[in-house]
């Protein structure tokens, strides 16, 4: 059986449940005990959520037991090889659920959409129109090859025959991240855009006015006549060049003689400004006294200590020479005076000698001193010194300079130059204005030419738009795949209908526009929700077995059997003759009979429901026990032996 062994801890009302389901198990118990939870656990374990969470499977906490503090989920599924995959979820679910789904996906081999319409087909049917639509369209819409898609759109339109044909060679050019209607779209709207322009460049070529016609020998003509004006004027202005020379050599010389005064005066006011500005800055006192007298201080310093270490050496040795003999007297009295009084000399001369050191130091701190403040008042004095310097040769450089004098004045032109340049300016215009004149009637001439090309692009640019509007039909909601879905839909109606006529005796069908799915008992259609909940059981049943022949999930629910046994009865004589593929079923039965005590009373199981696979479970207290033919013999007896 595909689902082998179901375990679950902790989930809503089952604390405990560890189960190998049959092909055909029933389940059952009272009302509010955990049957459907038993089926909600298999679901969520398949597809991440159930009917107590939204489709992203946000909700899934609230699934847990009171008291525990998470629940565990496991289903063991057997594919067709007999290799057996455990599935196992918590809640709350913790991180790689993405993974483990698309590893589930990968054995089932079906969305998880479609595993939830199976497993929960009461579910299905109360549906709003819209969802039920969209579930039947993602499991029942036949993925479509290119071949596939080129006879469906030569068949789609009878003025277009060959629209497949055109469009099959476009499949390669569609980009990775597009689908099939995105990449019609962006192409019909690209031909459209084209077709616009093409139509805007045809009128606008169309309504250009003509032109006025200038012909080339006019446009040379002009030509001919501004050459001649310009060598006149070259003849005129060479008669009086000797003039003009002139006057551009002595006005370029007053000109520069004008330029080297300006410099040299600007030099002259830069260089005041920074002698003024140098002045104006307080200058150091000269140090007193100077590094020279500190100097002469310091060697005077530095030469008493030679001395004074000689003196601190002789007391030095006498105080060792004491120590080493320890004197003459036997009793050493006089060698310990004599020593103290050696001792104090030379605490007195060491004394001196740091003194000495220290006054040496301090010297060589002020002559430092003073050497900065003499550096650096002779450095502002030097500074001043230059500035003045340059202030003085700069004002040489500008006396010696010639005066620059009156500038010069150039003498008269001929005054026939102006009027010829005047008229060859004229001449120049009319020409420029008759060649652009001459270039617009050539190119209205090109333009009318072209328009009978652009008429024959904008035809074969009307066809191919009208085959992209063909094929975004086609590939739209719509289109192809909606034909398709309806053939499918109609199909898996008729399906359904037959199971119905062949087992209980009624019709089924799916009425589009609105969408509908109706039952016919015999007195009339009605909506499958208004018909009665056993009834509902019949019409789920073949339609999931419908469902898992387009699918090839194999599992099936049917809730609320229970309540007519020839239900249960016509259900399983259904799914016994199911064999393509072998299903297995869960179907769900509430117990309703009570016993003497008051207690529900477990059903019957004979056994023959035992020798063809079926298993019945009674769930109470949280936990679901196998019901077996002894047990019911005993259960019997013991009813029959307490009855009066």
């Amino acid at each position: 059986m595909p689902i082998h062994r179901i375990r679950i801890k902790d989930y809503r009302s089952l604390h405990s449940v560890d189960i190998e389901p049959g092909r055909v198990t029933v389940i059952t118990g009272p009302a509010g005990t955990g049957k459907t939870s038993i089926v909600e656990a298999i679901l969520y374990a398949l597809t991440g959520r159930n009917q107590w969470t939204d489709d992203r499977g946000a909700g899934v906490k609230t699934q847990v037991s009171l008291g525990a503090k998470k629940a565990e989920v496991q289903v063991d599924w057997q594919d067709a090889q007999g290799e057996v995959h455990e599935f196992a979820r918590a809640i709350p679910p913790p991180a790689g659920v993405k993974a483990l789904q698309d590893r589930i996906d990968g054995v089932l081999g079906v969305p998880p959409d479609v595993a939830a319409a199976q497993l929960s087909t009461r579910r299905f049917l109360s549906m709003p129109v819209k969802e039920q639509e969209d579930l039947l369209q993602g499991l029942l819409s036949p993925p479509l090859t290119v071949d596939r898609w080129a006879v469906e759109m030569n068949a789609w339109d009878e003025d277009l025959p060959d629209l497949g044909t055109w469009f099959s060679p476009r499949f390669e050019k569609i980009p990775m991240k597009k689908t099939l209607v995105e990449y019609a779209e962006i192409e019909r709207c690209a031909a459209k855009k084209l077709r616009t322009d093409l139509v805007n460049e045809v009128r606008v070529k169309e309504s250009t006015a003509k032109p006025e016609r200038v012909t080339q020998e006019r446009v040379d003509a002009l030509r001919t006549e501004w050459q001649e004006m310009a060598t006149e004027i070259a003849t005129l202005r060479e008669r009086s060049a000797g003039g003009a020379d002139l006057y551009a050599a002595q006005h370029a010389a007053w000109e520069q003689r004008r330029r080297q005064h300006e410099e040299a005066a600007t030099t002259i006011t830069r260089l005041d400004a920074h002698l003024a500005a140098a002045l104006a800055k307080p200058h150091p006192d000269t140090p007193s006294p100077t590094s020279t007298e500190l100097a002469k201080r310091l060697a005077d310093a530095e030469a008493k200590i030679p001395g004074i270490e000689a003196r601190l050496d002789a007391v030095n040795g006498e105080y060792d020479r004491l120590v080493c003999g320890k004197g003459a007297c036997p009793t050493g009295t006089c060698a310990r005076a004599e020593m103290e009084a050696v001792h104090r000399q030379q605490v007195a001369i060491r004394t001196e000698l740091e003194q000495a050191q220290a006054a040496c130091h301090a010297l060589q701190a002020q002559r430092h001193q003073a050497e900065l403040a003499e550096n650096a008042l002779s450095s502002m004095l030097a500074f001043e010194r230059q500035l003045q310097r340059n202030l003085d040769e700069a004002q040489a450089r500008l006396d010696a300079l010639p005066a620059p004098g009156e500038e010069p004045q150039a003498s008269a032109t001929d005054p026939r130059i102006a009027e010829m340049e005047k008229r060859q300016a004229e001449v120049a215009a009319l020409g420029r204005e008759s060649a652009a004149t001459r270039s617009a009637y050539e190119s209205w001439e090109r333009g009318q030419a072209a328009v009978d090309e652009l008429r024959a692009k904008l035809a074969k640019l009307e066809d191919e738009v009208l085959r992209w509007e063909a094929v975004f039909v086609c590939v739209g909601p719509r289109g192809i795949k909606s034909k398709l879905m309806a053939e499918r839909l109609v199909e898996m109606a008729g399906q359904v209908s037959d199971l119905l006529d062949e087992y209980f005796d009624a019709r089924f069908r799916i009425v589009h526009g609105p969408w509908a799915v109706e039952v016919n008992q015999g007195d009339g259609w009605l909506p499958v929700q208004q018909v009665s909940w056993s009834w509902q059981a019949r019409v789920s049943a073949c339609l999931q077995i419908v469902l898992a022949r387009c699918s090839g999930f194999p599992v099936l629910v049917v809730d609320e059997t229970g309540a007519d046994p020839l239900v249960r009865s016509d259900l399983l004589a259904m799914l016994d003759d199911q064999h393509d593929p072998p299903m297995q079923a869960f179907l769900i039965s509430t117990a309703q009979t009570l016993d003497d005590a008051g207690e529900f009373m477990r059903p019957a199981v004979s056994e023959a429901d035992a020798a063809t696979g079926i298993l019945f479970l009674w769930v109470h207290n949280g936990r679901a026990e196998t019901l077996t033919p002894t047990r019911h013999l005993v259960e019997e007896a013991r009813h029959e032996t307490e009855s009066p």
